[in-house]
C-alpha cells in the first residue's frame, strides 16, 4: 500500500517542487516507512535537524524559531 501511494504522489510532488525556494530532504528517511509511527521521535529529530542546518545555510530566511513539543524546546 505505501508504494502504491508514493507511486501515485511522486508526479504532483516534483511538479510543486519548481515553486519552492528551498527544499530540505533530510539525510536517512529512507530507513523509515510512511507509517513509521514509532519512530516518530527520530523522524522528527532528522527533519528538525536538516531545517535548522538548511536554514542557517540559507541566508533568505528568518531563522528565529522556536517549537515547544511535550515539554521540550526547540529553537532555530
Amino acid at each position: 500500500m505505501e508504494r502504491v501511494y508514493h507511486i501515485m504522489m511522486a508526479n504532483d510532488t516534483l511538479a510543486k517542487f519548481k515553486d519552492c525556494d528551498i527544499l530540505i530532504r533530510p539525510q536517512n528517511m529512507g530507513n523509515f516507512g510512511m507509517f513509521s509511527l514509532n519512530s516518530i521521535d527520530s523522524i522528527f529529530d532528522l527533519g528538525y535537524t536538516a531545517a535548522k542546518k538548511a536554514l542557517a545555510s540559507y541566508g533568505g530566511l528568518q531563522t528565529d524559531i522556536s517549537i515547544t513539543e511535550q515539554g521540550s524546546d526547540y529553537s532555530l
